[in-house]
């Protein structure tokens, strides 16, 4: 039995590999901002990046959550500038929304002209007194780390788990930018007075499902460290089968192998266990959220190694903007906090299994 990735994601993940590498190399990142990164987003709606998860009839491919995971991963394999998570969530929270929602989000978010926001660090061990209310026909609140918030739509969850879309453009809607470490994504604060939000409803099942959506957003979060802890690995290699020291490449010494051979017997495993989360997933298992945030947890701690094993390996070089090694370091520490950190996400598994 085949246990890797079937011909179709091959053929997939190939092509992206080609469009990522030509149009992401170190030089485009030192100069994220400019018309490059436009460039790129044409790109990827014509590669069908934002419509994986979407039915054929609105113009998207039909694919499963693993499918989009396996593409996280090499979208931070190259610290690609693009949103991603939230859209994939949208995605499949339309999923089982009324015909009428579909046929109004779907085909425009298969396309790229719709871009979409992600509010839900205060459903992920936010401080007290921080969340989204809706009261009378309107949401009021606060909402910090917004993911991808260059956008048109927001994606809020209330306090009561209920599932809101709300422009970008409403009023009484204030967007504000966060800076981070991380300069390959946008993350904003939204403060929400009043504003009106269109509720998600499913046809048959009522509500869409919040703990299923931030379990999928967990996963493509942590297949991007995934993929950034690779290219990392990767570098580091080639690096030490380059850098000579007293006459010898360092990758000869004995102390960078065991450090090059520690980060890959971490990271190996990582893969099928956020590949295998994927799957329970699409597969509806009941353990598909406790995996999902187990998964999150472990690889957080993996990438926090990885990311300092990598950095020691280039030596002084590993901090300098020449090496370019800081935008999967700093991606990777955002990845960490990002819907919850790993003490948290180990919490939570635990809630579910009943333990707490």
């Amino acid at each position: 039995m085949n246990f890797g990735t079937s011909e179709n994601q091959k053929i997939l993940l190939d092509a992206l590999g080609r469009i990522l590498s030509d149009r992401v190399p170190i030089s485009t990142l030192r100069k994220l901002g400019n018309d490059s990164s436009l460039t790129l987003r044409d790109d990827l709606v014509s590669f069908g990046l934002f419509g994986l998860l979407v039915d054929g009839e609105f113009g998207g491919s039909e694919l499963k959550a693993i499918d989009s995971v396996l593409v996280s991963e090499h979208l931070g394999y190259f610290a690609t500038p693009t949103p991603y998570v939230a859209g994939m969530v949208l995605s499949l929270a339309l999923r089982d929304a009324s015909q009428s929602q579909q046929t109004k989000y779907l085909k425009q978010l298969s396309s790229g002209e719709l871009r979409v926001a992600f509010a839900a660090a205060e459903h992920c061990g936010a401080k007290e007194g921080s969340e989204i209310v809706a009261r009378e026909g309107a949401l009021f609140g606060r909402s910090l780390f917004v993911i991808d918030c260059d956008a048109d739509v927001i994606l809020v969850p209330s306090n009561d788990e209920k599932l809101f879309l709300v422009p970008v453009s409403s009023p009484n809607l204030t967007l504000r930018n966060m800076n981070t470490i991380d300069l390959t994504r946008a993350f904003g604060e939204i403060v929400l007075d009043g504003v009106e939000g269109e509720e998600i409803k499913a046809n048959k099942t009522g509500e869409p499902d919040l703990k299923k959506l931030l379990a999928f957003g967990r996963l493509i979060i942590a297949a991007d460290t995934l993929g950034a802890c690779q290219r990392m690995l990767d570098d580091s290699v080639t690096y030490a089968n380059q850098r000579t020291q007293f006459g010898r490449l360092i990758g000869s010494f004995q102390a960078v192998k065991h450090m090059c051979a520690e980060m890959a017997a971490k990271l190996e495993p990582c893969k099928a266990m956020i590949w295998h989360a994927a799957c329970l997933l699409d597969n509806a298992s009941e353990d598909a959220l406790i995996e999902a945030d187990l998964c999150k947890a472990h690889i957080s701690e993996v990438g926090k190694f990885i990311a300092k094993t990598s950095t020691e390996v280039h030596g002084g070089m590993g901090f300098t903007d020449l090496q370019g090694l800081h935008y999967w370091f700093k991606r990777i520490g955002v990845n960490r906090q990002l819907l919850g950190g790993a003490e948290y996400l180990r919490q939570e598994a635990a809630r579910l299994q009943g333990l707490l």
